[in-house]
């Protein structure tokens, strides 16, 4: 190789004009993008808190290195880095150089296969970690993972009525008893409240007592309010617990209901036998007539009716007053319109009366009654919102046959309304004739802690707990509970109902939908739904959870293979 002589700076510069050569300043390259100064708190994150937003905050910087934006990834991964959140759209946002801060509440917005994790759901209590990642036009990206934290569910205490409490309290006879049974699931001491407020006036009291234990217990109001006894009329109770717990303030569901205050040895006047004729009430056929019965008037009775929204009883949409009334039958009738006059929606209505008479209360009396424009002739098996042409009629018509599925008591079968974990037993037991009304399956024991005496589905409980068609959760935050009013997911579903089929199931090592992996507790009831087309090809989305038509149709499918008899 030739060995060029060494050119001095005068010569070099000679040289590079000579030949016409020009000479810049080199460029300046882009830096590799920057994920700085991250932090996240609080670590250990306690999410599901009722009654307070209750967030994991993430703090980080952001340098493009140069570049006007880069792609960035932000997610929250479990310990074996699948992914269960990620914030923004799916896939890499574009972002600028600067300061951004994020907030997760605990919950799911990513499937994976395996993982126990729904969209809109709390994560499982487990360890998890934060993880951000750039990718600009220059490699390598910018890559940063959070050391794992603990995440936990944070799990308000469960409160039930032991006894519905009295309708009337007369002044003066003692106290006001509301018993309760209370779980408080975590922390260790909870205030009971019970609020007593006037219906008609801004008058309240807040009665509080302390609870360390689980299991049931009375709070008791005196009867007054600003140390003086509670003035005639109508009020309503409330009662909830609260706790500090994993530095929180946890609130338990809240039970309400309303109670008369009267005065004692007045003849208490009762109104009762509300009806609604027609019902379903179609308002472009007339009107429609609401009754009630007055019983033991004093011929003084003041008698206040009215007709409300389902969902809004806070405000009358309708109201009528009447003075001076007499025992016996009376009528109102109603255009389907509101006080301004326009016409109320199709949907669920409540036809109210109740009053005073003299210093006594006319306890308040309530009956629901639907308002629907589809002519009753054109429903499906009696349903005011299925009409009869309907794909689904024929599998909720069987279901209805059999008494499995008998709709609402507004006459709505409501097909894609979600069912509870209670409502799915009942059908389930129903179905396969498990269930005799007339046999007490509980003998007075509790099937599990969060299922008593007083729930409608105490009975159906015990018989899927004896029969090992449920077991309650077996791990978990919820270990050893039932969780009755949780919604229930298509795998869930078919573990239900497949274990009361006579035959063996498929093995959990055969393949069936695309997203259903083998090996898994579910894999064999995925397989037979697959087999038996009990939902559509390709995919199950076993997390997904079940609607009331979907019940229908897997359940008039295994009619139609002679699995259930009608």
């Amino acid at each position: 190789m030739a060995v060029l002589p060494k050119i001095s700076k005068g010569v070099g510069k000679f040289l590079i004009a000579a030949l016409g050569l020009v000479l810049f300043a080199p460029l300046a390259l882009a830096a590799n993008p920057l994920i700085q100064n991250v932090t996240v708190s609080p670590t250990p994150f306690y999410s599901n808190v009722p009654g307070q937003n209750a967030m994991l905050n993430i703090d980080y910087d952001y340098n493009t290195g140069g570049y006007p934006t880069g792609a960035v990834i932000e997610q929250i991964m479990d310990s074996s880095g699948n992914v269960v959140y990620e914030f923004g759209a799916v896939g890499a946002d574009n972002k600028a150089t600067g300061h951004y801060q994020l907030q997760w509440d605990g919950k799911c917005n990513v499937t994976y296969n395996g993982a126990p994790c729904t969209n809109g759901s709390y994560v499982t209590d487990a360890q998890y970690k934060v993880n951000i990642s750039s990718q600009t036009a220059s490699p390598p990206a910018a890559q940063y993972q959070s050391a794992l934290f603990n995440v936990a569910q944070t799990a308000a205490s469960v409160m039930t009525l032991t006894a519905q409490p009295a309708a009337v309290y007369y002044k003066g006879t003692g106290s006001y008893a509301v018993n309760y049974n209370i779980v408080r699931n975590s922390g260790s001491a909870w205030k009971v409240d019970l609020k007593i407020q006037s219906l008609g006036s801004p008058d309240q009291i807040d009665v509080g007592q302390v609870v360390t234990n689980d299991g049931n217990a009375t709070i008791n109001w005196d009867g007054k309010i600003n140390n003086a006894d509670a003035q005639v009329g109508s009020y309503s109770y409330d009662l909830w617990a609260t706790s500090s717990v994993n530095g929180y303030s946890v609130e338990s569901n809240h039970l309400t209901g309303n109670v008369a205050v009267s005065n004692p040895g007045v003849p208490g006047s009762t109104v009762g036998g509300l009806t609604a004729t027609p019902n379903p009430y179609d308002p472009a056929n007339g009107l429609i007539n609401l009754g009630y019965t007055l019983s033991n008037s004093s011929g003084q009775s003041s008698i206040n009716a009215a007709v409300y929204a389902q969902n809004n009883m806070n405000s009358a949409l309708k109201s009528w007053a009447f003075n001076n009334q007499s025992n016996g039958a009376n009528m109102v009738t109603w255009d389907g319109k509101d006080a301004v006059g326009n016409k109320v929606p199709d949907g669920v209505y409540v036809f109210q009366v109740g009053g005073v008479d003299g210093n006594s209360v006319i306890t308040n009396q309530q009956s629901n009654f639907t308002v629907t424009s589809l002519p009753p002739a054109s429903n499906c098996a009696g349903f005011s919102d299925v009409p009869s042409d309907d794909a689904d009629c024929p599998a909720i018509t069987f279901v209805k046959s059999i008494g499995a599925m008998t709709g609402n008591p507004d006459g709505t079968f409501a097909p894609q309304s979600l069912l509870q974990r209670d409502q799915i037993m009942k059908i389930v037991l129903v179905s396969f004739k498990q269930f005799d009304q007339q046999t007490d399956y509980c003998a007075g024991v509790r099937p599990f802690p969060d299922v008593g005496e007083t729930d409608w589905a105490y009975q159906y409980v015990c018989r899927a707990k004896a029969l090992a068609i449920t077991t309650g959760y077996q791990s978990g935050p919820d270990k050893g509970f039932y969780r009755p009013s949780r919604s229930v997911n298509r795998i869930e579903f078919l573990a239900l109902v497949l274990r009361n089929l006579s035959g063996p199931l498929p093995a959990n090592t055969v393949a069936s939908y695309d997203d259903v992996p083998t090996g898994q507790w579910f894999t064999g009831y995925a397989k037979y739904a697959y087999d038996n087309v009990l939902f559509n090809h390709p995919n199950l989305f076993p997390t997904n959870f079940m609607v009331r038509v979907e019940v229908a149709r897997v359940l008039f499918k295994l009619h139609q293979m002679g699995q259930l008899a009608e």
